[in-house]
């Protein structure tokens, strides 16, 4: 009995040990079979890819027939529809996008689908078979732009009348910037595409993230014909963008007349609307840069008679004195711009004492800001008031050149006979002298000094006299 247990147990630990190297062949088996479908797979889809590329459709077949992940990327992430769709090899296509596991909505590192690809490379045949696969053609890439933008900025027309037939399209989409494929359009000036856009019931009055319409875009590029296009269908010509920019106002900046002459043929114009940081009008806007023309079409349009001339020049210096407030004097003054300061001292013949909403006059801006060239010729206008006091502080412009050591102007300011050095300010009773004397600007004192009536001894309510 003892010898039949001892051999019971012996074969038993030896059937353990068979089953043991059983279990261990099968699974190196079962693993080197894996490894032999992996290995499969990858030759199958390198032949997929070779297939695809070289439009061999006998390849093609085999490798769909045997398994080849038909949604599997190449080493630059491209699947074999997208290539395909960007290559135009519609035999090729016919295959793919009704492949039972084809994605066809599968989209490569920067977004990009087989829609997209084909869209883009315009290739119609591939866009029609793609929309028969169910297509997403709302998908964005990394722009944020649908597979319209692709057929739009390209001028793809068949593609986009396509694309516009599917009834769930979103003409309207926005991209990174937030510009809808209108703009687009209307930026690169395709005609034909706003046509189809605007047929489809395209949002004309979208803003991107900078506050810009479509027609903002189109003055920009002097393109007219888009204007008049736009200008049908009834957007809005007096619409701001983020800068409170018009359109008026952008194309009368940049001078393009023709646009002009368009946008004020629509009616319901607006020009007295401000347009910018500054508040220019787009009147101030084409005379300070010396579109005179496009001032002589605005004069006009404002109920002034003027001659019809191209050549505006005259006409508009004796019109333009009604029409132009002391702001466009002011803003050039601030900035700077001594050529539009001559040129509108030449013309203007309103008060050129004026004040903006600060109580600055234009010769406060200038003396302020240190432009000297522009000082020189305010204090040569007629009827410049030097001694104006202004809100705040109460100063004068003696004033503000001296706490701006501005030596040069002072200079300039005390050589005029009508420049009070001994004016006070209307709140502490601070005259120039005292500003310079306390804050030990030498040359300035010295300059105040040897001023004709400068009056040492005037005290003023907090530091007495001057010295």
């Amino acid at each position: 009995m003892a010898r039949m247990l001892d051999a019971i147990n012996g074969l038993a630990i030896t059937t353990e040990i068979m089953l043991t190297e059983l279990e261990q062949n099968m699974g190196k088996a079962s693993r080197e079979a894996e490894e032999l479908r992996e290995l499969e797979m990858r030759l199958a889809c390198l032949q997929l890819f070779d297939a695809v590329m070289n439009g061999d459709l006998m390849v093609l077949d085999r490798c769909l027939r045997h398994g080849a992940d038909v949604n599997a990327k190449n080493a630059f992430g491209l699947t074999a529809l997208v290539m395909a769709s960007a290559k135009g090899d519609d035999k090729v296509v016919q295959r793919l996008p009704f492949h039972p596991a084809i994605d066809v909505n599968a989209s490569i590192e920067e977004g990009v689908t087989a829609l997209f690809a084909a869209s883009y490379h315009n290739h119609v045949n591939m866009v029609k078979l793609l929309l028969a696969a169910r297509a997403d053609a709302n998908v964005k890439d990394k722009d944020g732009q649908t597979r319209l933008y692709a057929a739009t900025n390209h001028d793809h027309i068949e593609v986009v009348e396509l694309l516009l037939s599917k009834a769930k399209i979103d003409i309207n989409a926005r991209d990174v910037n937030g510009e809808t494929i209108l703009f687009h359009a209307c930026r690169l000036s395709h005609r034909r595409v706003i046509e189809l856009l605007l047929t489809a019931g395209v949002d004309t009055d979208a803003r991107n993230k900078k506050g810009l319409t479509a027609l903002d875009a189109v003055p920009i590029y002097g393109d007219v014909e888009l204007v008049e296009l736009l200008l049908t269908i009834g957007i809005d010509t007096n619409a701001r963008n983020n800068k409170r920019w018009t359109a008026l106002y952008e194309a009368s900046k940049h001078g393009h007349a023709e646009a002009v002459k368009r946008l004020l043929s629509a009616g319901g114009i607006d020009l007295k609307m401000t347009s910018d940081e500054t508040g220019q009008t787009a009147m101030e806007a084409a005379i300070l840069r010396g579109h005179d023309e496009i001032a002589r079409l605005l004069l006009v349009k404002a109920g002034m008679h003027v001659a019809d001339t191209s050549d505006a020049t005259d006409v508009t210096r004796t019109t333009i004195l009604q029409a132009v407030p002391a702001l466009g004097l002011r803003n050039a003054s601030k900035n700077g711009a001594a050529e539009n300061v001559k040129r509108l001292l030449d013309i203007y013949t309103g008060t050129i004492n004026g004040v903006d909403s600060e109580g600055r006059t234009a010769l406060f801006w200038a003396v302020d800001r240190g432009h000297d060239e522009v000082v020189g010729e305010l204090l040569e206008a007629a009827g410049i008031d030097a001694n104006i006091q202004y809100q705040e502080e109460w100063y004068t412009v003696l004033h503000i050149a001296t706490l701006r050591r501005h030596d040069k102007m002072l200079e300039q300011l005390l050589s005029r006979s009508e420049v009070d050095p001994n004016a006070p300010s209307a709140t502490d009773r601070l005259t120039a002298l005292h500003i310079a004397a306390g804050q030990g600007f030498e040359q300035g004192v010295e300059l105040l000094l040897g001023a004709e009536k400068v009056d040492i001894g005037i005290r003023n309510s907090e530091w007495g006299d001057c010295f």
